[in-house]
């Protein structure tokens, strides 16, 4: 995807969903930051999803965000904080997503996916989600103190095999 690609999306009035495959995430994807309709973004796979996050940021009603199987790190999705309407986020099978990652400060995500992120170790942190009501944790260990500290909170937890 060229940044001349990104500029002619940013004039389609009122695009609300947009996707990426694995090949259409090169490139310089600032101009990503231009489609200020955007509501839902599919980036799955993606090599460069850290320059698509900080992007992704700065869309003032970014909804839904999946990175599924992209390559992140806990620092590229510090912008994320900034996402006042994210509701929806799929990080299912990243790669890299361990302890300093943001998620106590993403108080308006509803529903989380981590299913297969192995190396997350802060899930009793999420316990503590304000808005949180459904988290994916399919293909890791949970541990039963913090499934209770779920269901005490009413929070719909997926996490086995």
């Amino acid at each position: 995807m060229t940044e001349q690609c990104l500029d002619v999306l940013a004039t389609i009035p009122g695009l609300v969903k947009l996707g990426f495959t694995a090949r259409g995430c090169t490139g310089n994807m600032s101009s990503l930051s231009k489609i200020t309709s955007l509501e839902e973004l599919d980036v799955r796979s993606c090599s460069s999803a850290g320059a698509i996050v900080d992007a992704a940021a700065l869309l003032p009603k970014l909804r839904v965000f999946s990175l599924s199987g992209a390559t992140i790190t806990p620092r590229s999705l510090q912008s994320l904080i900034q996402c006042n309407n994210l509701v929806k986020l799929d990080i299912s099978f990243c790669r890299n997503v361990e302890g300093g990652t943001p998620f106590p400060l993403m108080t308006t995500v509803e529903e989380l996916n981590l299913k297969g992120c192995q190396s997350v170790l802060c899930l009793g942190v999420l316990a503590n989600f304000p808005s949180l009501r459904k988290l994916n944790v399919k293909n890791m260990y949970v541990s039963s103190e913090v499934l209770k500290e779920f269901r005490g909170r009413n929070v719909v937890v997926r996490y086995r095999c």
